[in-house]
């Protein structure tokens, strides 16, 4: 039944690209709040890094 393991596999890999799909999505989105609250980070590390230089 060599039909059937082929139809599995292709099943699989449209599973693997969905899955790929939803997470560039999800990467995307939280890319966009690091984006929006990088800045703020970057101020605070500063801070932090001044302060253990002191």
């Amino acid at each position: 039944m060599w039909w059937y393991k082929r139809r599995e596999r292709e099943r699989v890999r449209v599973r693997a690209r969905v899955r790929v799909r939803m997470r560039e999505r999800r990467d995307r989105s939280s890319q966009f709040v690091v984006r929006k609250f990088s800045l703020h980070f970057i101020q605070e590390s500063k801070l932090t890094t001044v302060k253990d230089q002191e």
